[in-house]
Protein backbone atom coordinates (compact mmCIF):
# COMPACT_ATOMS: atom_id res chain seq x y z
CA UNK A 1 0.00 0.00 0.00
CA UNK A 2 2.96 2.36 0.57
CA UNK A 3 3.87 2.18 -3.10
CA UNK A 4 0.27 3.04 -3.99
CA UNK A 5 0.39 6.09 -1.74
CA UNK A 6 3.76 7.12 -3.19
CA UNK A 7 2.41 6.83 -6.72
CA UNK A 8 -0.78 8.73 -5.89
CA UNK A 9 1.12 11.47 -4.06
CA UNK A 10 3.51 11.84 -7.02
CA UNK A 11 0.65 12.10 -9.48
CA UNK A 12 -1.31 14.58 -7.37
CA UNK A 13 1.86 16.63 -6.90
CA UNK A 14 2.54 16.54 -10.66
CA UNK A 15 -0.98 17.81 -11.38
CA UNK A 16 -0.66 20.55 -8.77
CA UNK A 17 -3.31 19.03 -6.52
CA UNK A 18 -0.92 18.44 -3.61
CA UNK A 19 1.70 21.10 -3.07
CA UNK A 20 3.74 19.08 -0.56
CA UNK A 21 3.73 15.95 1.57
CA UNK A 22 2.23 18.05 4.36
CA UNK A 23 -0.55 19.24 2.08
CA UNK A 24 -1.17 15.66 0.91
CA UNK A 25 -1.39 14.47 4.52
CA UNK A 26 -3.90 17.10 5.49
CA UNK A 27 -6.07 17.63 2.41
CA UNK A 28 -6.05 14.18 0.84
CA UNK A 29 -5.48 11.84 3.78
CA UNK A 30 -7.35 13.86 6.39
CA UNK A 31 -4.49 13.47 8.86
CA UNK A 32 -1.96 15.69 10.61
CA UNK A 33 0.61 17.40 8.41
CA UNK A 34 3.44 14.95 9.17
CA UNK A 35 1.36 11.78 8.66
CA UNK A 36 2.58 10.85 5.17
CA UNK A 37 6.26 11.66 5.73
CA UNK A 38 6.23 9.80 9.06
CA UNK A 39 4.50 6.80 7.50
CA UNK A 40 7.09 6.66 4.72
CA UNK A 41 10.06 7.11 7.09
CA UNK A 42 8.83 4.25 9.28
CA UNK A 43 7.79 2.13 6.29
CA UNK A 44 4.41 1.82 8.01
CA UNK A 45 1.17 0.95 6.30
CA UNK A 46 -1.49 3.66 6.08
CA UNK A 47 -4.44 3.45 8.44
CA UNK A 48 -7.91 2.65 7.22
CA UNK A 49 -9.06 6.21 7.93
CA UNK A 50 -6.35 7.64 5.67
CA UNK A 51 -7.17 5.15 2.92
CA UNK A 52 -10.90 5.92 3.10
CA UNK A 53 -10.24 9.65 3.16
CA UNK A 54 -8.01 9.41 0.10
CA UNK A 55 -10.56 7.26 -1.71
CA UNK A 56 -13.38 9.70 -0.94
CA UNK A 57 -11.35 12.69 -2.08
CA UNK A 58 -10.22 11.01 -5.30
CA UNK A 59 -13.82 10.09 -6.10
CA UNK A 60 -15.04 13.60 -5.21
CA UNK A 61 -12.46 15.28 -7.43
CA UNK A 62 -13.27 12.85 -10.24
CA UNK A 63 -16.99 13.62 -9.92
CA UNK A 64 -16.30 17.36 -10.03
CA UNK A 65 -14.37 16.92 -13.27
CA UNK A 66 -17.15 14.77 -14.72
CA UNK A 67 -19.70 17.48 -13.98
CA UNK A 68 -17.84 19.98 -16.16
CA UNK A 69 -16.90 19.96 -19.82
CA UNK A 70 -13.20 20.18 -18.94
CA UNK A 71 -12.47 16.49 -19.44
CA UNK A 72 -14.32 16.41 -22.75
CA UNK A 73 -12.71 19.54 -24.14
CA UNK A 74 -9.22 19.40 -22.66
CA UNK A 75 -7.06 16.29 -23.21
CA UNK A 76 -5.00 17.02 -20.09
CA UNK A 77 -8.12 17.18 -17.92
CA UNK A 78 -9.24 13.90 -19.47
CA UNK A 79 -5.90 12.36 -18.43
CA UNK A 80 -6.33 13.73 -14.91
CA UNK A 81 -9.85 12.36 -14.67
CA UNK A 82 -8.66 8.95 -15.89
CA UNK A 83 -5.89 8.92 -13.28
CA UNK A 84 -8.27 9.89 -10.47
CA UNK A 85 -10.73 7.20 -11.45
CA UNK A 86 -8.05 4.53 -11.88
CA UNK A 87 -6.46 5.26 -8.50
CA UNK A 88 -9.83 5.38 -6.72
CA UNK A 89 -10.81 2.05 -8.28
CA UNK A 90 -7.49 0.48 -7.21
CA UNK A 91 -7.92 1.71 -3.63
CA UNK A 92 -11.50 0.44 -3.52
CA UNK A 93 -10.38 -2.95 -4.79
CA UNK A 94 -7.61 -3.09 -2.18
CA UNK A 95 -10.11 -2.29 0.59
CA UNK A 96 -12.50 -4.94 -0.70
CA UNK A 97 -9.78 -7.59 -0.85
CA UNK A 98 -8.56 -6.70 2.64
CA UNK A 99 -12.12 -6.94 3.96
CA UNK A 100 -12.58 -10.37 2.41
CA UNK A 101 -9.33 -11.55 3.97
CA UNK A 102 -10.45 -10.32 7.41
CA UNK A 103 -13.80 -12.08 7.08
CA UNK A 104 -12.11 -15.31 6.00
CA UNK A 105 -9.65 -15.08 8.90
CA UNK A 106 -12.46 -14.53 11.42
CA UNK A 107 -14.39 -17.45 9.98
CA UNK A 108 -11.29 -19.65 10.17
CA UNK A 109 -10.67 -18.60 13.78
CA UNK A 110 -14.27 -19.41 14.69
CA UNK A 111 -14.00 -22.84 13.11
CA UNK A 112 -10.79 -23.55 15.02
CA UNK A 113 -12.35 -22.38 18.29
CA UNK A 114 -15.56 -24.39 17.78
CA UNK A 115 -14.63 -27.64 16.01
Amino acid sequence: MNKDFQRIYSQLHYWGLASSQYDFSQRWLGQCSSYYSSMMARNAQPGIEAILSLLARLRSHDEKLKSTDAARTNPQMAQLQCMLQREADALAEHLYDASLQRVAQRHSNQLEANP
